[in-house]
């Protein structure tokens, strides 16, 4: 607000004068120009009166000559000052106008009422820097479960898509056009706001991701902050003081590809449960065990090719750039857009082909041509812009990479269910067969047309009053009374224990008959309204009671007393 005002005075500081200075000679001469003569002597209006006069004329509100007739030196007086005034307030009124334009003016007006909006919200939210093609699928992906996101871009064009998306989203988006870079706007989006969860650095670039990540590190130093980052050199920096999660798209996608190639049902499972609940699932495509061809030797090339041959596949490189250090082994130089490129790679023998260049167009082109070389290829297509999505959906790769949609979920599953990550790093510890078994369960407990729900209950004062209560009053509560419906108890919910965590101990697919205890935590997974119906028993002690006695019980205390009811469960149980 003070920038504001600042900028008002400094603008308005000539008009303001000119104003005053016009009022002050009219009213002067109002006082000093001799009136109508009474009794011989001239008479002089009075400064009280002058300024009276001066006002409404001068606002052509016009109540005529106060507090006498006015001689003719007067009225001549008065139309100098009609002019005068006229002349003063046109000099404002363009001033203003000026003002209003002034690009700098408008800047702080928005800033202003960016900061305003942000200050009252109430619900812990997520400030992201950067609405890219990342920041894009993010937003949709976190507002889809009601998670409130604050926006910070300097591009303009993109706070003005958010404007446009906003509608589309469940939540108000807040969203300012400004630098990340600089402390005062990363305030302005509320980096010390107390309900500020988490920042997320999303901009394309790996400095301004730095500068981000150190800015809320400073100032606000409890915050958790999760950087994009590409090269080996940031990342280093930026986990040096303490950020949470580093992330970086081709990595990310370059581990998932190894997964699928050597744990194939554990790469399954760990696309279920981390899409977006509710959503349809499609079991993704295997890849192939065999010769891989890799056009494209960059970042995203050299990841997939070190993983590739960690699982001892053979791989060969086209490369167009013959100045890459090191060049990798039998490197053949060209675009992959040629046949004959393709031929001399072996296009024919291979089991799959990866277009991972930095053109879209060029990976489009490199995929027709080896499709019509070898059919039977497994494809793998890089999109590098959300702009050319339905020509890569037309193509009908096996698999698309989008870094934007890669990155978007991957954080979310960071920030909206941390406990499956950890329960994925469990599992990842066991063989291809135990995750077959597990996803054959979830098959048939949860089904798996329909991506499920992942939730978390604590048997806590805040998310789990009812559970505490009655462990409080000595009941023994087990992981099967979450279980079952409030409201049919014949029929249990279509819900799995998924991971059980007391204090340090970590147990996977804890037992149903497992008693809970303070401070626990159990993760859960679910399709329809299981979710909410077990948030309605860890919340209603009166529906927790009935399961845990297994019988109707009148809601009311009085009829409790008047039929005799016990006051709680444990004399029955």
């Amino acid at each position: 607000m003070d920038q504001i005002i600042w900028l008002i005075l400094r603008r308005m500081r000539q008009p303001l004068l000119v104003l005053i200075g016009v009022y002050s000679v009219a009213v002067l001469g109002m006082v000093l120009v001799p009136g109508i003569e009474q009794d011989g002597q001239k008479t002089h209006m009075d400064f009280f009166h002058a300024i009276y006069f001066v006002s409404y004329t001068s606002t052509t509100i016009g109540f005529g000559e106060l507090p006498t007739t006015f001689s003719s030196s007067q009225r001549m007086w008065a139309m100098v000052c009609i002019y005068m005034s006229v002349i003063g307030w046109i000099y404002s009124i363009g001033a203003i106008l000026t003002l209003i334009q002034d690009p700098t003016f408008r800047q702080a007006l928005v800033e202003r009422r960016f900061a305003n909006s942000v200050r009252k919200i109430k619900e812990p939210f997520y400030l992201l820097c950067g609405y890219g093609e990342a920041g894009v699928a993010l937003v949709q992906a976190l507002t889809h479960y009601n998670i409130r996101v604050v926006v910070i871009d300097k591009n303009q064009d993109r706070i003005n898509e958010l404007s446009l998306h906003d509608q589309k989203f469940p939540v108000f988006v807040p969203g300012l056009c400004a630098d990340a870079e600089i402390p005062q706007h990363m305030l302005e989006a509320g980096l010390k706001h107390p309900s500020c969860s988490r920042v997320i650095a999303l901009t394309e670039s790996d400095a301004i991701n730095l500068k981000i990540a150190i800015t809320s590190k400073l100032l606000n130093p409890k915050l958790k902050v999760i950087a994009r980052s590409g090269h080996e050199g940031t990342k280093s920096n930026i986990s040096s003081f303490g950020t949470e999660n580093i992330v970086d798209a081709f990595e990310i996608f370059a581990e998932t590809i190894a997964l699928a190639l050597h744990s194939p049902d554990h790469y399954l499972l760990r696309e279920f449960l981390s899409g977006i609940s509710g959503t349809h699932f499609d079991k993704p495509p295997v890849p192939p065990r065999g010769m891989w061809i890799v056009c494209g030797y960059g970042r995203f090339g050299r990841y997939l090719v070190n993983h590739l041959e960690d699982e001892h596949l053979p791989t060969v490189v086209i490369e167009s750039n013959d100045q890459v250090e090191p060049p990798p082994h039998g490197m053949i130089l060209g675009r992959g857009t040629e046949a004959n490129t393709l031929i001399e790679a072996g296009i024919k023998g291979a089991a799959g082909i990866i277009a991972g260049t930095d053109n879209d167009p060029n990976n489009l082109s490199i995929i027709m041509t080896a499709r019509e070389l070898n059919p039977d290829l497994f494809i793998v297509a890089r999109q590098n812009s959300e702009a050319n999505a339905a020509l890569f959906e037309a193509l009908d790769a096996n698999i698309v990479m989008n870094p934007g949609q890669v990155l978007a979920k991957n954080i979310r599953g960071l920030v909206t269910m941390p406990k499956l990550s950890e329960f994925l790093e469990r599992v990842s510890q066991y063989d291809n067969e135990w995750a077959r078994g597990l996803f054959n369960r979830l098959e048939k407990v949860v089904g798996t047309d329909i991506v499920p729900d992942i939730w978390v209950i604590k048997v806590t004062e805040d998310e789990g009053p009812s559970i505490l209560k009655a462990i409080s009053r000595g009941n023994e509560v087990r992981i099967e009374h979450l279980m079952i419906d409030p409201y049919q108890r014949s029929i249990d919910l279509k819900a799995l224990p998924l991971l059980f965590a007391r204090g340090e101990d970590l147990r996977l697919m804890p037992a149903k008959i497992t008693t809970l205890r303070i401070d626990d935590r159990i993760l859960f997974c679910g399709v329809g309204h299981t979710y909410q119906r077990m948030r309605l028993l860890a919340n209603d002690d009166y529906l927790l009671e009935q399961i845990l006695l297994d019988r109707d019980i009148p809601r009311s205390g009085v009829m409790r007393w008047v039929l005799g009811y016990k006051k709680d469960a444990q004399a029955e149980i």
